[in-house]
């Protein structure tokens, strides 16, 4: 498994993007990982991709 394919936890996930579990919770378009009946991971990868996604340039108008 390489750094990027690192599995974080709820808890680890929302410090990633600085946000609370309950605003992790509800953000639909992170993939996450579910392992047996209630284990919830997230990959690095997708946290990366979608702080990627939503990155915003601005221009001087």
């Amino acid at each position: 498994m390489t750094n990027t394919d690192e599995l974080l936890d709820r808890k680890q996930a929302a410090k990633y993007l600085h946000v609370s579990d309950r605003t992790l919770d509800r953000i639909p378009e992170i993939p996450r990982v579910k392992i047996g009946d209630r284990r919830i991971f997230f990959r690095l990868s997708d946290l990366a991709g979608y702080v990627a996604s939503r990155t915003e340039i601005r221009t001087a108008a």
